[in-house]
């Protein structure tokens, strides 16, 4: 019905059954013209992403009528990863476990993505971008450790092992080994 007229009113009965019709009122109905927009909420744009690990791809799109449907592509395909016909429009992806390779080049561990809102007028936002980098995940590196090298403690007494580690990702556990053998794991 857009670019047209419509005539709408309204009418109001009471328990007796008097009624009352309202003043007809004239409505010109348009078409919508207006494109919905379309941005990247997460992750970060340039984010660093551990090859072999799943990344939940987020976008928000906005519309002066109605969102119907969120594409996402990937390094330009044209057909989608994924369709979301409701928000929170996201879906998770896994970074290929080779991506980080060093022998590939810097251009193939790039992972550019793109999200088009598309309203229910079918009007086309314009594209977002998300770039991500497939990076290598590092080993954990132990930044401090007690005692210190070439401490003396007494025989027979309770010495406290004590680290601090960190990691790219996370840390599972810390094992103690004297002279080669495992006395410990902490979690």
């Amino acid at each position: 019905r857009a670019s047209s007229t419509i005539v709408i009113g309204a009418s109001a009965t009471d328990s007796a059954g008097q009624s009352t019709l309202s003043d007809q009122i004239r409505v010109q109905v348009q078409a919508d013209k207006e494109p919905p927009t379309v941005t990247f909420v997460e992750p970060a744009d340039n984010s660093g992403v551990i090859a072999g690990r799943t990344v939940r791809i987020r976008a928000n799109a906005q519309d002066n009528v109605a969102v119907s449907s969120v594409a996402f592509r990937l390094n330009g395909n044209p057909t989608p990863l994924q369709v979301d016909l409701a928000a929170p429009y996201e879906f998770l992806y896994q970074i290929p476990a080779d991506a980080a390779d060093s022998s590939k080049k810097p251009a193939d561990r790039r992972f550019v993505f793109e999200a088009i809102a598309t309203d229910s007028a079918g009007n086309v936002s314009a594209p977002a971008t998300l770039t991500l980098n497939a990076i290598t995940d590092l080993p954990p590196v132990i930044t401090s450790f007690t005692p210190a090298n070439q401490s003396t403690v007494v025989d027979g007494s309770l010495l406290l092992l004590k680290v601090t580690a960190d990691d790219d990702t996370d840390v599972v556990n810390v094992q103690f080994v004297v002279d080669g053998n495992l006395i410990g794991v902490d979690n």
